[in-house]
């Protein structure tokens, strides 16, 4: 008697890496979901993009990376907890994210980020997808994270200089005595260094996607720059021409 041999079931095979730093723009992560779309097509599959940014309890999605560039908005893209791809095609599957494990300005142990890419599929070209789509998450820098404890430092002794220097010029302005100025000025400077670090970390965060020119760091300096030279000049000056 003949006995049917049913067909055997391919495995699923999974590539997975973390990152826990990235910095573009919105075009470099459509680069990215094009790149997963690329890699993850299947002939006779139809392919499916959805992309997911999440802010608090409200969503933004987008069914292919040329409607999020044009449609996502400036606050998602700042405020964002989550942003995700997942693109489908029949039994292969590709997901890009990016989350925030917690708040910026929180203080924790580990990481605050993880930058997230899976790739799943049986037809053994898993590994060639990963490296695929890997290449283009590298272009944001997942290795900066040294940078990242640099720019926090520089931006705290940047904010401390500042306080101080702002403190010494307005003493001089307001004609307040020069040892009560300067004991406010290393105050206010300590004070100064502190708040500066959590600038650093707001100014140059574990993950950014923001429009070129529209980082944290460049409206930091376009709004405070300005401020602080222009009452630190009026100081110099008053001291030295009275």
């Amino acid at each position: 008697m003949a006995t049917s041999k049913l067909p055997e079931q391919s495995s699923v095979a999974c590539k997975r890496e973390t990152w826990h730093f990235w910095h573009g723009t919105p075009e470099l992560f459509a680069h990215i979901v094009r790149t997963a779309e690329r890699a993850t097509s299947v002939v006779d599959s139809a392919t499916t993009t959805v992309i997911d940014v999440c802010i608090a309890d409200d969503h933004e999605t987008f069914d292919s990376p040329a409607s999020f560039t044009e449609l996502v908005t400036i606050d998602a893209l700042r405020h964002f907890t989550s942003m995700s791809a997942v693109v489908t095609a029949g039994a292969s599957r590709s997901e890009i994210v990016l989350r925030w494990t917690r708040p910026w300005w929180a203080i924790g142990v580990g990481k605050d980020a993880d930058v997230v890419l899976e790739v799943r599929g049986t037809d053994g070209e898993v590994e060639a997808r990963h490296m695929l789509i890997r290449r283009a998450i590298l272009r944001g820098g997942t290795q900066r994270e040294a940078i990242q404890v640099v720019m926090a430092f520089l931006l705290a002794g940047a904010g401390g200089t500042a306080a101080a220097a702002l403190v010494l010029s307005g003493g001089y302005l307001l004609g307040v005595g020069g040892s009560e100025t300067l004991l406010a000025a290393l105050s206010v400077g300590g004070i100064g260094w502190i708040l500066g670090v959590y600038w650093g970390t707001w100014a140059y965060p574990s993950i950014e996607v923001a429009p070129i020119g529209q980082t944290n760091l460049r409206r930091l300096v376009r709004v405070v720059g300005p401020v602080l030279l222009t009452v630190i000049l009026a100081g110099i000056t008053k001291k030295l021409f009275g």
